[in-house]
């Protein structure tokens, strides 16, 4: 469970949604 919670967390993370490639992953992920 705990890793799940990690790789969620690492999603909404601001760093990655500055980028755009990894924000195009964030849309459908989200």
């Amino acid at each position: 469970m705990a890793k799940k919670k990690e790789k969620k967390n690492k999603k909404p993370t601001p760093a990655k949604t500055d980028n755009p490639k990894l924000a195009g992953e964030n849309r459908p992920s989200t």
